[in-house]
């Protein structure tokens, strides 16, 4: 069965006023085809912390209802300087508005003067950049949310990662690579090798030639010299007769 892909995603809300959504968005990947692995941002973890959370996801994800947020020293809200922050790196941004938000409770609603302009900033420029989708209920944000990572993952593939019981084994796999690495420097070295018949019958012997009881020639040979000379017209004498060797050797009794 091949490894499933595991995908880290950034999700970015406000905090108290979502809790429903990002409960039902978490909920809706979890049965989705796709594994996803979450990362939400808790209001007492520091921005450099932030940043390196958003850096190891694949994914970024923004929510936003009629909440500003709690905000930096800066003034800027930590949910739109993660925002920021993930369109700057390049990071796959994809973004969720709700659609009615008058609609909401009052204590769903900003009602800082100053929040509330940087707000609806902050929504306008979100507007504007795709891709952007509007929700208007928990349910219906899980399920914009899920088709909306679909498109975006065949758009946008990201490196994701798998279980550590479903990778393959590592270490076999480095001993493979050391052995493969062996035999090739191994079949380097017998082909530069110059490789000779009988390297141990290295003495030579003198051969002497007689014709009608002449000698006319004499010549100092090793066996190997001589089975290399004589070893293919003996090969092809012996080779027919290959076939009645069994029946030559095997008699009965013996």
């Amino acid at each position: 069965m091949p490894s499933e892909i595991i995908y880290g995603v950034f999700v970015s809300s406000t905090y108290e006023d979502l809790r429903q959504e990002r409960a039902a968005v978490q909920y809706s990947c979890i049965v989705c085809p796709s594994v996803w692995s979450f990362s939400v941002r808790q209001i007492e973890e520091t921005w450099d912390f932030i940043k390196r959370q958003i850096d190891n996801c694949d994914y970024y994800v923004a929510i936003l209802a009629d909440k500003y947020g709690s905000t930096a020293d800066d003034g800027i809200s930590y949910t739109e300087k993660e925002y920021d922050y993930a369109r700057e790196i390049k990071k796959p941004v994809i973004s969720f508005i709700h659609n009615d938000r008058d609609s909401l409770l009052r204590k769903k609603t900003e009602t800082d003067p100053n929040k509330r302009s940087r707000l609806e900033a902050f929504i306008k420029k979100v507007s504007n950049r795709s891709p952007v989708s509007f929700f208007m209920s928990p349910h219906d944000l899980a399920a914009q949310v899920t088709v909306s990572f679909v498109n975006l993952r065949e758009r946008r593939p990201a490196v994701g990662f798998i279980r550590a019981d479903q990778a393959p084994d590592l270490r076999k796999y480095s001993e493979l690579l050391e052995e493969n690495n062996r035999l090739q420097k191994e079949i380097s070295r017998l082909e530069r090798a110059e490789i000779k018949p009988f390297p141990e019958a290295f003495e030579k012997i003198k051969l002497s030639v007689t014709v009608n009881g002449d000698e006319i020639d004499d010549k100092e040979v090793t066996w190997g010299d001589i089975f290399t000379l004589s070893g293919p017209p003996l090969r092809s004498r012996v080779r027919p007769l290959l076939p009645y060797l069994p029946s030559l050797t095997e008699r009965p009794g013996g």
